[in-house]
């Protein structure tokens, strides 16, 4: 006998910031039909009872089966992204500010469409003409957040906007002044409904200049912005630092591309075997390199869009939380299902290296997708998983 899964409301699914399947201490139950998922006999190679690791059955397949009997939620671990942008003079130039703020713009409005509330999102910008800090030579206190961070509805939707849109670039790049403000305000960022709770706090730092001497720091604006940047990574309640350096390679003197290499080194988010002393080649620099070099407006903003997207990737989360409410699980009984935005869906099997695992094999709390499968999920924004309980596992 077959389950019509759908009809018996067996799965539901939310858009990436929530899944759906047996609710957990239900005792998904299992019948006297075959099922090629709790049969139990034993997967060719497996050793394992139910298990076949030389092939995935379709969702439709797994979903249908009588072993998924009951259905349950579990939630994407979020994360909450503040946007701190340079403003200073130099922006003017090269398209880079025109094409900063169009870029940010197209994201504003993609994350207004996607009504997510796995990501929340706020917004400063600094030594611009709406600073109101800025002195002859000084800068600061930034002890507020220009759009607090919130969920990316019609209101914050309007705001981002509004702050990008109505400023022109116009000081100097007090860097360390706005960083010692603003990682305190995002540590004591507490997320409020509908932005999940318990996620990973990200700044994003965005400049073309090197911090100012002439600033309040003076000599050490470098130093002890990097400094910062690890003294937070570090932290229990730590905060990731992705630098995007937007300059020329060739002009050491109004651009370095070291410090925002290594403004993300320490803030543990540095490329993988990238060089912090690399100044030439943008492959093997640590940060986001924006390299304007006489491009167009509609390149550069390219440029920019290419490296905000390939931040939100890294910083989107692949961690689902299980909702263990209802009593205890049975982690052999556990199956995920990927929904592509085109539709298709695909069963990803438990793997170390293409597919998922549990955060503790003996007493699970999480569902943490694993390479290509993680890739895949989050460069998908519109894609949607699910968690089906009560069948064997799928192991590959």
């Amino acid at each position: 006998m077959r389950f019509n899964a759908q009809k018996n409301g067996l799965i539901a699914t939310v858009l990436l910031t929530g899944v759906a399947a047996c609710t957990f201490g239900q005792g998904c139950r299992e019948t006297d039909d075959a099922s090629k998922f709790d049969s139990g006999t034993t997967g060719p190679d497996s050793g394992t009872p139910g298990r076949d690791p030389r092939s995935l059955p379709s969702a439709q397949d797994l979903i249908a089966e009588t072993c998924a009997s009951a259905k349950g939620k579990a939630s994407r671990i979020p994360a909450y992204m503040l946007f701190v942008v340079d403003g200073s003079g130099s922006m003017i130039s090269d398209n880079k500010w025109v094409s900063a703020v169009t870029a940010l713009n197209s994201v504003f409005d993609e994350l207004k469409g996607l009504s997510s509330n796995s990501l929340a999102v706020g917004l400063t910008i600094f030594a611009d003409r709406q600073d109101y800090t800025i002195g002859e030579f000084s800068a600061g206190p930034y002890n507020k957040i220009d759009v607090q961070l919130g969920f990316v509805g019609v209101p914050q939707h309007a705001s981002l906007r509004q702050r990008v849109e109505t400023t022109e670039p116009y000081a100097g790049t007090p860097t360390y002044e706005v960083l010692s403000g603003q990682y305190p305000l995002l540590g004591q960022y507490v997320p409020q409904s509908p932005i999940d709770v318990g996620g990973k706090k990200v700044l994003v730092f965005l400049s073309d200049g090197v911090p100012d001497p002439d600033m309040p720091a003076g000599s050490n604006e470098q130093a002890y912005s990097i400094k910062l940047a690890e003294e937070w990574a570090k932290k229990s309640d730590s905060i990731l630092t992705f630098s995007v350096g937007i300059g020329s390679l060739n002009a050491p003197e109004v651009y370095d591309p070291k410090f925002m290499a290594k403004l993300a080194q320490a803030g543990s988010t540095a490329r993988a075997g990238c060089d912090p002393n690399e100044t030439s080649d943008a492959k093997k620099m640590c940060h986001f390199q924006i390299t304007p070099g006489g491009k167009t407006k509609e390149a550069l903003t390219t440029d920019f869009l290419s490296a905000i997207n390939d931040i939100r990737v890294q910083a989107a989360s692949c961690e689902f939380k299980l909702d263990r409410s209802a009593g205890t699980l049975d982690p052999t009984k556990v199956n995920v299902v990927y929904s592509a935005s085109d539709g298709t869906q695909t069963v990803l099997p438990q793997s170390g290296t293409d597919g998922w695992s549990f955060d503790n094999a003996s007493d699970p709390k999480k569902v943490i997708l694993i390479g290509p499968a993680c890739e895949r999920v989050k460069r998908d924004p519109n894609a949607k998983v699910d968690i089906v309980i009560g069948c064997l596992t799928i192991v590959r």
